[in-house]
């Protein structure tokens, strides 16, 4: 088995990702010594930043998201991540535009089914 961050401590409330779901999704990626590039993670990141050096990027501001996804019952606003990045189309590297390359990118949306994994740089 691979040897990733699979979880959190049993005491922490905050939802986590299946076990199964992630070793699919992060098998390859050592997460606590590589540095992660996450799209959307909204309340249910794959990887967590207790995890690793992971960074978040989606469509809008954390604070604009959850005003967005206030009344939506898949998810608690109040376990949002904090997104480092807001990307609405275009170049990566015109958004992280501090220099950071990131060893891996991934997203992943339950609701669509769908996991993504890019490998090294990401920028």
């Amino acid at each position: 088995m691979p040897d990733v961050a699979l979880s959190l401590p049993p005491e922490n409330p905050v939802p986590t990702v299946p076990v199964e779901r992630k070793i699919a999704i992060c098998g390859l990626i050592d997460v606590r010594n590589e540095k992660g590039l996450e799209l959307g993670p909204l309340s249910r990141p794959i990887v967590r930043p207790e995890e690793g050096d992971i960074r978040y990027i989606d469509h809008a501001t954390t604070d604009e998201l959850r005003k967005k996804y206030i009344v939506n019952d898949g998810h608690n606003v109040d376990e949002f991540v904090e997104i480092s990045y807001v990307w609405n189309g275009g170049r990566l590297r015109d958004v992280i535009d501090d220099g950071t390359v990131f060893d891996y990118a991934l997203g992943c949306r339950p609701e669509c089914g769908r996991n993504s994994v890019a490998r090294s740089p990401v920028t």
